[in-house]
Order: structure tokens, then sequence, then C-alpha cells
């Protein structure tokens, strides 16, 4: 929880000052605006194109057995599993640690001040900034110099960072990996530290680090840990995990395979994972993808409307109920044009990439158009004949 304010202040503008401040900020949402055309636009181009390319890939894709190398299957898009298999010897000479495994990951972490603002508006029409402090373990170095109060907050710099390390020679039966598919393999275990480990450290570290709860700590008191204070714990992959590879056969590695819709095709699952499986869950995060995509876009679209529409709420700045019930209104108004504006946008690109399936949708949606319309018309005689009869 935060800390009471280290500081706050007050500060007021002009209404002429806050107008002229909000004008300025047009630009700005412009260029927001039309950004976000070229977000959405593209993101429905690369979904698109993803998607062609998985399924593409998928009616091409051939299993083979890793166990050997058989060059009818070169520079095709195959897809086998195995066990991963490395002699590589990973290494952190600051701390005499060293093993053999795919990869090797030293989280280094310290404890430090941080400021975090919060900025409210008073009765009075004034703008209150309030700065508050506290202690939290970051795995980066938090610079003081730039907090508005550094007095009595200020951060040591950070002696060690973290770092990784990664098997260069990994093979899959008679089959090497290449750094882009050893990279995805991240099933990450703790390393247990012991009091034996202990005694590797050099002898600079070995007199200043304690060993608490599986970490090397740097500091007089765990329990109570002072700014300044350092934790470092280690994590690993093992030489042998279990995955499975769609990629393209290239001698005896693997590389991406080109596709004909434009992406390249490489992937890795843990697990012995079918290719149709494989491709399932690839067209299924595409989706998901596209849609967080999708509300990125129409976000900044929002604001950028928003920065467009903000000199109507400073017109009428100093009126706080008017002000309320026209911020209401800009709201809902940039919430409609955005949402106008991003379906057209989405439209439109998926006329662009997807035309024939555009043409199909836009017929059907004619066709209901037509139906309800015609059928509106012969109901209607039909309704005044019965009336007739009564």
């Amino acid at each position: 929880m935060p800390e009471l304010p280290g500081y706050s202040e007050e500060h007021s503008s002009s209404w002429g000052g806050r107008v002229m401040a909000s004008i300025k900020g047009i630009g700005f949402g412009f260029i927001l605006f039309l950004a976000s055309f070229g977000i959405l636009f593209w993101n429905e181009g690369r979904a698109v194109i993803t998607a062609k390319s998985l399924e593409e890939g998928k009616k091409q894709v051939i299993t083979i057995s890793h166990e050997s190398v058989d060059s009818q299957n070169e520079n095709k898009l195959v897809h086998t599993s195995g066990t991963t298999q490395t002699k590589d010897i990973l290494l952190d000479n600051e701390f005499g640690l060293e093993l053999c495994g795919l990869h090797l990951k030293r989280i280094v972490e310290m404890y430090q001040w941080k400021e975090e603002k919060k900025t409210s508006k008073t009765s009075d029409g004034k703008t209150r900034d309030e700065y508050f402090y506290k202690k939290v373990w970051a795995d980066h170095e938090i610079s003081s110099e730039h907090f508005k109060r550094p007095e009595g907050h200020i951060n040591p710099p950070m002696p060690l960072q973290g770092k990784t390390w990664s098997a260069s020679e990994v093979k899959l039966g008679a089959f090497f990996l290449s750094s882009s598919l050893i990279a995805q393999i991240h099933p990450f275990e703790d390393i247990i530290l012991t009091a034996q480990g202990m005694e590797k450290l050099p002898p600079g570290m070995k007199n200043t680090l304690k060993l608490f709860e599986n970490k090397y700590y740097r500091g007089s008191e765990p329990l109570n840990p002072k700014v300044g204070d350092m934790q470092v714990r280690f994590q690993w992959v093992k030489p042998e995990i279990t995955v499975s590879i769609i990629a393209q056969q290239t001698g005896n590695s693997f590389c991406p395979y080109p596709t004909r819709a434009g992406r390249k095709l490489e992937m890795l699952s843990l697990g012995k994972v079918s290719s149709q499986s494989m491709f399932q869950t690839a067209l299924a995060e595409n989706a998901t993808l596209t849609w967080i995509l999708r509300l990125a876009g129409f976000l900044v679209m929002l604001f950028g409307v928003l920065l467009i529409l903000n000199p109507l709420m400073t017109l009428v700045d100093v009126i706080p109920i008017v002000r309320d019930f026209v911020g209401l209104g800009v709201f809902l108004v940039s919430l409609v044009v955005s949402l106008a504006f991003s379906l057209v946008t989405v439209s439109i690109a998926w006329f662009f990439y997807r035309p024939v399936f555009s043409v199909v949708l836009i017929a059907v949606a004619i066709t209901l158009v037509f139906f309800v319309r015609s059928y509106s018309l012969t109901a209607k005689p039909a309704t005044s004949k019965n009336t007739d009869l009564i």
C-alpha cells in the first residue's frame, strides 16, 4: 500500500490558458485519430495473412521422425516431436554457478523507493498533484533523480543486473535446433540454492551474501529490508524437454518456412503435440491477438477524438454542473464516432483483403433486406383483407 504523500502541490491556470492548452491538444488528437486507422487496417491485413499462412501450412505439413534426416524432405514444411539434448555448460562467473541446461537465468531485485503521482481537482477548480512514495522490490534500477521530492527517497545505484544464458547447440534426435527455436523453450524452474553452493561463491560475495528463502540476500535483516538491500535467485530450463516443432527442414536443422500467403512459419510447443493441434492453437491465438489489436486501435481513436473535442469541455470548465453535463456528452459522442469509424475501417480492410468474402456478406445483407421488404409489402394487403371481412 502507498505511504502517506511525500509531497503535494496545487497549481492553477487562467481559463484562457486552459482553453489554449486544449486547442494545442487538438493536433495530437488528430495524429492519434489518423494513426488509429493505420492500426486497424494493418491489423486486419496481418490477421488475414496469418490465417491464410496457417491454413496453407496446415494442408502442406508432413510428420517426420526426428531420429534420422531424410533428404527427400529438404525444404518441406515438417512436423516432429522428441526430447531435446545438449551438452552445453551454462556459467555465471560472478556467482560461480554452472550447469548443463537449455537456459540459465539470474534474477536480481533491489529494494527501492518508487514514486506514484495522483492528480485531482479541488473544489475551486485548481489542480492538485500528490506524490506518493513507497518501497518495492524491483528488477531494474529506479532513478530517484527525477522524483518530485527526492529528499529522503534516494535510491542507490544497482550494482548487479539480471542476465540470461542460453545453450548454443541443442539437438532433437538427428537434428540441431535453431537459436529462434531454442528461445521458444522456456518452462523455467527455480534452482534450489544450498549452503554447499555458497561455498562456490567468490570470496567477495561469500562474505556479504546470506541464504534466505532460496535467494542470495545482501542486507542485514531479510525480514525487515532496507533501501539498497538486494536479493538474487536463479532459474533454469532442463536439458531434456519434450517438444513438438513445425518448421522447414534445412539439412539437419530447421528454419522458418515461407508460405505463399506471406508469413513464415516456425512454431514450437511443449510436449508431444500433433501438427493439427498446433495449427488450431496458432489460429486461436491469431484470433485473440486480432481482437486485442482491434480494441487497441479503437481506444487510440477514442482518445484522439476526446482530445479533439476537449476544448468544448474547457470552455465550460468554470461551471461544474455544465462541465459534467458537457463532459458526458463529449464522451458519448466520442464513443459513437470512434465505434462507427472503427467498424467502417475494419469493413474496408476486409473488403481489401477478403473481397470475395465481403461480396458474399454484402449479397447476403441485400438479400435479407429485400426479403424483409418483400414480406412487409405482401403482409399489408393480407391484413387489410382480414379487416374488411371483420
